[in-house]
Formats: structure tokens, C-alpha cells, sequence
């Protein structure tokens, strides 16, 4: 399963054969077959693995972040510092089964299991850090944390550089969500354009 979450970020789920597996895990090309019936079921366990392991690393950090009592800056910078770790093969298995979960019912539980694990840890941070509504922030918090680990592993980046964009930008998120609601008013007021926009043909 392993040989096969590797051949997934190499080749998408869409180009993972046995035999490819097969020759990763150095074993004879009939073998892969022998305990798997199909290569989608070898792929959805090699998923299964991804998250189940995604889902145990961030329920303890969820963990450590409830008995941390840190800052809302000490609290950025130690998800996006986890979130920087996370190997590349596992991260980019992980968004191809995003996206497969669009077409294939069957990825779709298993994607909602590892988001939901995303927002738990997100909620804990958040309410630790004194967010005003932390579970509706939870969801932005995830959305952007997803945003920066896609253009990680897309694009050279230094994972120290890539860390302190995460964590600055989880500390701005982080402060319309302290807001009170007289504050956010006030916001939405001044952020309301003027004069309409012109329209573009």
C-alpha cells in the first residue's frame, strides 16, 4: 500500500497499474493482484492508509494544541510548521483523492473523514486562541491551509519561506475572526465600494 501511495504521486490515480506497484515494491508483477481483486481496490486501501495515518497525526496534535494554552501566534506557527512536514507523496495522494472524490462516490467518505479531522484541529487552535466564532472559522482555516499545501507541492519553494507565508496568513484570517461584530461592521461598511464598478463588455 505503501509502494502504491508512492506510484499515486508520481502518476496520478488514473495512470496506477498493478504492475507498477508491483516493480515499486520490488515484487514479481502478478503479485499486487494476488492480494488485491482490482487495482481500485488496491488504490482505496493505499488512500484508506493516507488518511487514517492524516487523521491520527492531527487528532494529536488537536491534542497537543487544547493543553498548549499558546497564543494565537505560537498556534500559527506550529500548524503551519506540522502542515510543512507532511511528506510530499502523502500530500499530493492526499488532493488527488480530492479530486477523484468528485468523481468517484466511493473517495468521497474517506475525503470527508481527513477534512473533518482538518476542521476538528482548526476549532481547537481557534478556541484556544480566543477566535469569537471558531467553528465557522474552522472551515476558511482549512480551505487556506489546503490553498498553501497545493502550491507546496506544485510549485520550488523553501520550506522555511513557505512556513512563515502560512503562518502569516493564518494570522490575518485569525483577526477578522477575533472581531466583534461591531468591528466586523465597521469593516464591511468601509470595504463597500463608493461608486459602482464599471461594466466590462
Amino acid at each position: 500500500m505503501r509502494a502504491a501511495v508512492t506510484v499515486i504521486a508520481q502518476r496520478g490515480i488514473a495512470g496506477t497499474t498493478h504492475r507498477a506497484v508491483a516493480a515499486e515494491a520490488g515484487f514479481p508483477p502478478a503479485t499486487t493482484s494476488y492480494f488485491f481483486a482490482s487495482i481500485d481496490d488496491l488504490i482505496e486501501e493505499a488512500m484508506t492508509l493516507v488518511v487514517k495515518e492524516q487523521v491520527e497525526l492531527l487528532d494529536r496534535m488537536t491534542e497537543a494544541v487544547a493543553d498548549s494554552g499558546g497564543s494565537a501566534d505560537e498556534l500559527a506557527e506550529l500548524i503551519a510548521g506540522a502542515m510543512t512536514e507532511i511528506p510530499d507523496a502523502v500530500a499530493i495522494t492526499q488532493y488527488d483523492g480530492y479530486l477523484e472524490a468528485a468523481r468517484t462516490p466511493a473517495f468521497r467518505k474517506m475525503t470527508e473523514k481527513a477534512i473533518k479531522a482538518y476542521e476538528r484541529l482548526a476549532t481547537e487552535a481557534l478556541t484556544v486562541a480566543g477566535a469569537a466564532r471558531p467553528q465557522e472559522a474552522a472551515r476558511a482555516f482549512v480551505a487556506l491551509s489546503d490553498g498553501f499545501a497545493l502550491q507546496r507541492i506544485a510549485l520550488a519553494h523553501d520550506d522555511s519561506e513557505h512556513t512563515a507565508r502560512v503562518r502569516d496568513a493564518m494570522r490575518s484570517l485569525f483577526i477578522a475572526y477575533a472581531m466583534s461584530e461591531a468591528e466586523r461592521e465597521t469593516w464591511v461598511k468601509r470595504l463597500k465600494r463608493r461608486r459602482p464598478l464599471r461594466r466590462i463588455a
